[in-house]
């Protein structure tokens, strides 16, 4: 039972690492691979530097998005199995207003991590039967001009989660099991950012860890003989895991007359945070269900967009990533076969007339292949080996922007 209930947990949590979160909530920042911080130029820099709010052209901004994302079948070369393949559809919203003096305010509406990952064959199923996961982020922020060249935002975030996780005996006589739960809480954003010159633009961007608090049911589905657990039983579990710091650093530089813009971002993710799970239940010795050691590390991704003005209607931006994993070798399980990453994207952007715009932008996210080893990683048992192999993710946003 500690097993099922720890690695369903892990599950859950596997949401908010480099496979599974989501950076690009926007037209600009699929088609740029996330380069996008210190040249936020629509009413997407509410979400992505709030500070830049102070430099948008005056009057209220308004941006819709709907990402749709496809995720491919991961393979476990050792037994030839497949995850099932999944498919999304994600809205985002952003709004900044006037300015009020030196004042401006914002807000976005998010989904920045989630999704699923199903396995139907044992043992991968063990752990990741069926996973699904949301996350939704209501972000209110503000920026204040300080000068005509320096400018600082922040905002408040309030986070919200809901999860169903299946897992399949494993194996027999051990029952199969469904946790469900949800949770929220609440973190801040700060943002910074420094035009020095004309054509440059410097940046930094910082989002807060929140420990988000997850209440749900386990029940045990077929119940559980051995132990004198009928079919349907529930029981009470709760657990907190970090949703990392991120820190972002940002260079933009415009040439070419104005019309080419490149940008350069450097983005930490402080995964080291996540040093332990520790799982706690209802009637259990001490209240602790399960105590264990995850020991993920801090990640790194590296980023950069270029941006070209066509003419004064179309826009083209292209993108390159590479986005490293936080999950070391030692706790890799099936629920989350992560790895690096290579990111590419494209996307353009067209002014119908003075107010409105719209684009479509995508991204390619390729997996590198990952082995593991036994017994150094017992959550691939039984095999001494697994080969995770044709991991991906393909992306397509499609956005309108008003401004009144």
């Amino acid at each position: 039972m500690k097993k099922i209930l720890s690695l369903s947990v892990v599950a859950a949590v596997a949401a908010f690492g480099a496979a599974y979160k989501i950076p690009e909530q926007s037209l600009n920042s699929t088609a740029l691979a996330g380069a996008y911080v210190s040249h936020t130029t629509a009413a997407d820099a509410a979400y992505f530097n709030p500070a830049n709010m102070a430099f948008l052209p005056e009057g209220y901004a308004l941006e819709g998005n709907l990402m749709g994302i496809y995720l491919s079948a991961i393979k476990n070369d050792t037994d030839g199995h497949e995850s099932e393949t999944e498919d999304f559809l994600l809205p985002q919203l952003h709004f900044v207003t006037e300015s009020f003096g030196n004042f401006r305010f914002g807000l976005s509406l998010t989904e920045p991590g989630g999704l699923a990952k199903r396995w139907n064959d044992a043992p991968e199923s063990w752990s990741a039967k069926k996973f699904e996961l949301k996350v939704i982020e209501v972000n209110p922020t503000v920026s204040y001009k300080i000068t005509d060249t320096l400018a600082i935002g922040a905002g408040v975030r309030y986070i919200y989660t809901e999860g169903e996780i299946r897992l399949a005996a494993s194996p027999k006589p051990s029952p199969d099991v469904k946790m469900e739960g949800d949770g929220s809480e609440w973190g801040y954003n700060l943002a910074l950012s420094y035009k020095p010159l004309p054509e440059l633009g410097l940046a930094a961007t910082y989002r807060s860890n929140i420990d988000l608090d997850e209440e749900g049911d386990l029940t045990f589905l077929n119940g559980f003989t051995a132990m004198g657990i009928p079919a349907g039983y529930k029981m009470d579990a709760e657990v907190t895991v970090p949703q990392p710091a991120t820190l972002s650093l940002a260079a933009d530089y415009t040439f070419n007359g104005g019309d080419t813009t490149v940008e350069v971002v450097y983005e930490r993710v402080y995964w080291s945070e996540y040093e332990r799970l520790t799982i706690y239940a209802d009637g259990m010795p001490g209240g602790i269900y399960a105590d264990k050691p995850k020991n993920w590390d801090d990640s790194n991704t590296f980023r950069i967009g270029v941006t070209h003005r066509v003419n004064n209607d179309l826009t083209v931006m292209l993108g390159y990533a590479y986005d490293e994993s936080p999950i070391p070798d030692a706790t890799l399980g099936y629920e989350l076969p992560d790895s690096d990453a290579n990111v590419f994207s494209a996307g353009l952007r067209y002014r119908v007339n003075d107010r409105l715009e719209v684009g479509i932008a995508y991204l390619y996210d390729m997996k590198k292949d990952r082995t593991v080893k036994m017994p150094e990683n017992t959550n691939i048992y039984p095999y001494p080996s697994v080969e995770f192999t044709d991991s991906s993710a393909q992306l397509v946003s499609l956005g309108v922007g008003y401004r009144f």
